[in-house]
Order: C-alpha cells, then structure tokens, then sequence
C-alpha cells in the first residue's frame, strides 16, 4: 500500500513563521475576512488497477504543473512497487520547457528563490528516501525543475509535512484504512481532498473523516460556483464561491421590537 503526495509550483509560497499566521488568522477571524486558502489534497485508492491510478493522477499533475498553487496528496492503497514504477515512468516522460513548446506540459517554477527552496528540499531528503524519477534541475537556463517522484517517506519527514510548491510527488507506504486516513489528516494544510475507489462504504467512511474544505470522490479539481470553496486549519479561513462566500463579507444584526411600548 501506498500514500502518495503531490506538490506543485506556486507563485509565491507563503511565511513558514506559524506565530505570523496564527495571529493572522485571528486577526481575519474577528474583521470576518478570509484569508487566502493554501491548496492540499487527498487521493485514496484501494481497489483500482495500477492504470486507473495513472490514468487518475496524470490529470492532476498537468493541472497543478501548469496552473501551479496548488498541493496535492494522493494516498494509494495498493502493492507500493507498481504504482511507484508506474507513476515515476509517467513522471520521466513528462516534457519540461518554455511556455512556447508545444511538447511541454509545465513550465519553471516561479523565481530563483523558490527553485532554490525546491532543490534545496530535494537536496535535504532523508537517507531512508529514493528519487525513483527527476530530481534534478533541467537545462542551465531558467528555473526548470525535472518531474519528480520520491519514494520511501516517512510521515514526519520535511517533504510530508511542508508544502514544496514544485513538480514533485512523494510516496509512503502504510497499511489499512485507519492508517491512510491517520496520514492524510497528519499534515497541517486542509484544503481539498478526493477518494477514489469501487467500495461505496470505503468512500462515504473517507468523505466522513478526511479533514478537509473538500472531498471529491473518483474525480479531482472540478469546481462550481453553486458549492463552496475552502478549506481548514493552516489552508485558511472562510469560503468562496457559493452562497457562503458573501457571508463572510455579511454583517448580521438583530433587531426586535416591542410594538406595545
């Protein structure tokens, strides 16, 4: 079996400093403001063919890789070895270039500092961790970074914990549903989640415990503007989109009279 986590590029990243975020979020919390949602996500798999898994994924990385913004974890129940294989092949034939290759799917991160935070992670990953694909700088111009997959992480490990926002995907092992969803939740960012999977009851027990703003189930990333958008703990407060992204913009007061006075 094996949790899968994906991180892609970003813009910008925002501050490491917790105090700095927790007194924001305070802050926005009383003025009912929202801050900016920072993007995570969940993918189960238990019962789908290793191709239903790329085939699953690969949407995914096109979308984060290009848009950017956006991280994703994916949690596959499955024999580690063959999904890992699988999706670190899909990973090597991935074209990175300038936005005007017809070949490329994604393009450089955003600025030197974040290449350099991305590399820099990938440069400090444990010695029980393996690059199964990528991992390395592509060309010697511009700030292009190799689709990357690592395997062998262990919950605790900077990788898991921490938002890369980079083309990088990383893989855990971990036995049975109560540990997958222990892993999923087992991270500080809440945003978006998805479950994949044949077994109705497998998918509604997930919906039900996965932490998160969002939980789409044998799809990911599609939004409409009839269903809110949000997400919780350090993925940030409020929601667009929806009816109930104008009540945080809403102040409500109650008013009652006494029509005998």
């Amino acid at each position: 079996m094996v949790f899968i986590r994906v991180l892609l590029s970003c813009a910008r990243r925002k501050p490491d400093r917790t105090d700095i975020l927790d007194r924001r979020t305070a802050r926005l919390q009383d003025r009912r403001r929202r801050s900016p949602p920072s993007a995570a996500g969940e993918l189960v798999l238990r019962d789908l063919a290793v191709a239903v898994l790329v085939e699953a994924v690969h949407p995914v990385l096109h979308a984060g890789w290009h848009l950017g913004g956006v991280e994703l974890a994916v949690i596959v129940a499955v024999e580690p070895l063959e999904p890992c294989l699988a999706i670190a092949a899909a990973a090597a034939n991935t074209v990175v270039g300038p936005r005007d290759s017809e070949d490329a799917l994604f393009g450089p991160v955003n600025n030197v500092n974040q290449f350099e935070r991305v590399t820099g992670i990938l440069s400090r990953r444990p010695s029980h961790a393996t690059i199964a694909a990528g991992g390395e700088r592509v060309g010697d111009q511009g700030y292009f970074v190799a689709p990357t997959v690592v395997a062998g992480l262990e919950q605790n490990d900077e990788m898991i914990q921490n938002e890369i926002f980079g083309p990088v995907i990383t893989v855990q092992k971990f036995d049975g549903e109560a540990q997958a969803l222990e892993y999923a939740n087992g991270v500080q960012y809440a945003l978006a989640s998805s479950v994949w999977t044949k077994d109705h009851g497998r998918a509604m027990r997930f919906t039900r415990d996965l932490d998160f703003g969002c939980v789409w189930v044998n799809t990911h990333i599609p939004m409409v503007a009839e269903m809110p958008h949000g997400g919780f703990k350090r993925s940030g407060y409020g929601k667009d989109l929806s009816v109930y992204g104008f009540e945080d913009y809403t102040r409500i007061k109650h008013v009652m009279h006494n029509l005998e006075a």
